[in-house]
């Protein structure tokens, strides 16, 4: 899905054509750019395991590694690389960029550096 806000968009997303949950892949990307320049940047990567979710109301968690740039500091990101994983028994955990690359490398799926 692709979307933005009016005219006057603030941020834009999509997913890679062809991902889906069944293998680990670059699932989708997210760009900011409310001040008219590129503010942040997000790459989402999914592993296709799943678990219980640690939420109360029940259902499954996915795997996934969000890798992000902050061109400039924002709430939540500082200026430069911020890197989380989640899974069902981690909800959103901040690890290392190399982390991150460590965890991508043994799913198989090579971070984009673009």
């Amino acid at each position: 899905m692709n979307y933005n806000r009016g005219n006057n968009a603030s941020e834009a997303a999509w997913h890679t054509p062809g991902s889906n949950h069944d293998s680990p892949n670059h699932s989708g990307k997210r760009v900011l750019y409310k001040s008219g320049q590129w503010e942040l940047e997000e790459d989402y990567y999914c592993s296709s395991r799943t678990g219980r979710s640690p939420d109360p109301d029940g259902g499954t968690q996915g795997e996934r590694v969000t890798v992000s740039y902050a061109f400039v500091a924002r709430p939540g990101y500082p200026e430069g690389w911020t890197c989380r994983y989640q899974s069902p028994t981690n909800w959103g955990d901040e690890i290392t960029l190399k982390e991150a690359e460590r965890i991508l490398k043994s799913w198989g799926v090579k971070r984009l550096s673009y």
